[in-house]
């Protein structure tokens, strides 16, 4: 019997595990792969660091490298953004758990992340919108706030239903905000000796107030919020620094303190609002029974107060303080409900049969006016009576100037004569010029009352103001 080749049975052994499956193969010579890398790779690993020395890898690299370098800058990139995203939700982290601890249980506080949209600089201070509105919660008077209990600022009177606005601290439309001046070396202390401060925007971005020159109070101390004002949540929350105290050369024995906001509305790209149930949300009942009993004083009672046939209007002043306060949306509503019951509650022309009562005019006049004053109120200081009056004032003009606009166009029908019959539309518009005069004028003491009971309409209270007397702090109201 002829012997076969041990080199014939080694090829065809060979030629047989080429031709045999991956999956049966792979695990045989992955293991003898290893057995054999295992005296040659300290070998190997010399060699290969001799090779380098002696002939380092130039800069040329294949296509290869060049799409793995690709993909790796890509990553790389991913990382950095989820890294930075990272940070921001731990911040954001921070100040849900910072606030949820201040919020008392079963407290009516809530919160809702906002982006700054875009900002507004101006001679009153910096605006800042968000892209939260109406949709998500928010309403006028929220405080906005970073790292916890840092205020931004609050939310100004026009909310949309996906945007909203931010009145910086140092925004004069704010008005002004009382608060106290924490030492800094007892803002750890369960007791600290703190000083009332009645703080005023000056226009520039920081805030100012009277103090007295004896008190401990240095430059770094911290002022919190302790404004009644304000909603409740807001108490306690860090309003600003103490940058500079001067001694007013009127009254050397006082003293004036330069507060900077804690937070730079220019550095803000995200914010937290704090949300309160019920805050600034007109209650109707209230709203409604006013208009009511102001429409009454108009026909009954208010020509009393009638000059050279002007008299002041009550249901305008009541429709000018609720532009001042509530959402647009509803003040809207209200001027609409107004103008309504004005067209209704006097007769427009006297008829051969029957008096006139036209619907529209004062209606869709004071839906103009409203619209007119809305933009402006952000200027004013809500807080002052005197806003009031000017509000008035503006309304009764332009829904004045709409009344008698739409009158004289309706003139031109041949059987519809304006209400001053022969008179001109011009002079007309003078008469109601000067009721808005006199509209403005009553606003000041009216506005004086609805003011301090601005509470029972659902707006914060705002003539009501923190003292310290005795070292104790009490609330007058």
């Amino acid at each position: 019997m002829r012997r076969i080749p041990a080199l014939s049975l080694v090829v065809a052994f060979v030629v047989m595990l080429g031709l045999f499956p991956t999956r049966w193969i792979a695990p045989l010579t992955g293991d003898l792969s290893s057995i054999l890398w295992v005296p040659l790779s300290p070998i190997a690993h010399g060699m290969t660091a001799m090779r380098l020395w002696l002939r380092p890898r130039t800069a040329v690299s294949t296509e290869g490298d060049a799409a793995i370098l690709a993909d790796r800058d890509y990553y790389r990139g991913l990382w950095h953004t989820e890294q930075i995203r990272v940070q921001e939700l731990e911040k954001k982290l921070n100040a849900y758990e910072v606030v949820s601890g201040q919020t008392k249980s079963g407290g009516a506080a809530r919160l809702a992340a906002a982006n700054v949209l875009s900002r507004t600089p101006g001679s009153g201070g910096v605006a800042l919108k968000l892209n939260v509105g109406n949709q998500q919660g928010i309403v006028a008077g929220d405080i906005a706030i970073v790292d916890g209990d840092a205020i931004v600022g609050r939310i100004a009177p026009e909310v949309g239903a996906v945007s909203s606005t931010v009145l910086s601290v140092g925004n004069r439309a704010l008005g002004r905000i009382d608060g106290y001046v924490v030492p800094a070396d007892q803002e750890k202390s369960n007791r600290p000796q703190v000083i009332a401060v009645q703080l005023l925007p000056d226009g520039k971005g920081d805030l100012r107030g009277d103090i007295d020159l004896g008190s401990s109070a240095r430059a770094g101390d911290i002022v919190r919020v302790k404004d009644p004002a304000w909603p409740a949540g807001a108490q306690g929350m860090r309003l600003g620094v103490v940058v500079e105290i001067k001694r007013k050369d009127a009254q050397p024995l006082r003293g004036e303190v330069i507060v900077r906001p804690a937070v730079d509305p220019n550095m803000v790209g995200e914010l937290v609002v704090k949300l309160f149930a019920g805050s600034a949300t007109m209650k109707w009942i209230v709203a409604v029974a006013s208009l009511f009993v102001a429409l009454v004083f108009d026909v009954s009672f208010m020509p009393v107060f009638e000059l050279g046939g002007i008299t002041p209007r009550l249901v305008v002043v009541v429709v000018a303080f609720v532009a001042m306060h509530a959402d647009g949306s509803i003040v809207r509503w209200f001027a609409l409900l107004a103008g309504f019951l004005m067209d209704l509650s006097e007769p427009s022309l006297s008829g051969p049969r029957a008096p006139l009562y036209l619907i529209g005019p004062s209606t869709l006049g004071m839906l103009f006016g409203v619209e007119a004053i809305l933009n402006i109120r952000g200027v004013l200081i809500r807080r002052n009576p005197f806003s009031v009056g000017v509000m008035s004032l503006l309304l009764s003009l332009a829904s004045g100037l709409f009344w008698t606009a739409w009158w004289a166009l309706r003139s031109w029908y041949p059987d519809s004569p304006p209400p001053w019959g022969d008179g001109s539309a011009l002079s007309e518009f003078g008469l109601q010029f000067l009721g808005s005069i006199s509209s403005g004028i009553c606003g000041i003491p009216v506005g004086f009352l609805l003011l301090h009971f601005s509470g029972a309409w659902g707006f914060p209270s705002v003539l009501a103001r923190a003292r310290t007397q005795g070292g104790q702090a009490r609330i007058i109201r």
